[in-house]
C-alpha cells in the first residue's frame, strides 16, 4: 500500500512520464501515475508524492468542481468556465462522452477534477488543468 509523504510537491519540468518536482527544498525526479496517458503538467502544479514498491511517484493533486456547462462546450474542450475561473482540458483529460451525448436529459451538471497549482512559477493568465470529467448524476 503506497504511502502519502507530509506535503505536495511542486512540478518545475516533464519529460515524457517523469516529473522534476521540488519538495521540501529537494529536487527530486519521479514517474507519473495515476494520471491519464499523455498528460501534460504546467510548471507549478502540484502534485503529491507517494512511497510504493517501486519508488517515489507523483499522483494528481486535484480539487473537485460541479459546474454547468454545455454539452458541447464538454465535448468540444478546451477552455471552460468553472466556478468564476477559467480552466482547461486537454485531449488526455478523461471524459465519458457517450454519456455527455446520451443523458442530455438529466441537465448540464458535470463534476470535473482539476490539478491544484502553487501559483509559484505559474504562468500569468495561465488556467488550471482538467484531469477528468463526469456527468453528475
Amino acid at each position: 500500500m503506497p504511502n502519502e509523504r507530509n506535503s505536495a510537491a511542486r512540478v518545475l519540468s516533464q519529460e515524457g512520464d517523469n516529473l522534476q518536482v521540488e519538495h521540501e527544498g529537494e529536487r527530486l525526479t519521479v514517474p507519473m501515475k495515476g494520471f491519464p496517458p499523455e498528460f501534460k503538467l504546467q510548471k507549478g502544479s502540484r502534485v503529491i508524492l507517494y512511497d510504493d514498491p517501486s519508488g517515489t511517484v507523483a499522483r494528481p493533486l486535484t480539487h473537485v468542481a460541479v459546474a454547468k456547462l454545455s454539452p458541447e462546450a464538454v465535448l468540444k474542450g478546451g477552455p471552460l468556465q468553472v466556478e468564476g475561473r477559467r480552466v482547461q482540458t486537454q485531449p488526455a483529460t478523461v471524459l465519458d462522452r457517450r454519456a455527455v451525448e446520451t443523458e442530455r436529459d438529466r441537465g448540464d451538471q458535470y463534476v470535473l477534477w482539476a490539478i491544484e497549482d502553487s501559483g509559484k512559477d505559474s504562468a500569468k493568465g495561465s488556467e488550471q488543468q482538467v484531469v477528468a470529467i463526469k456527468k453528475a448524476r
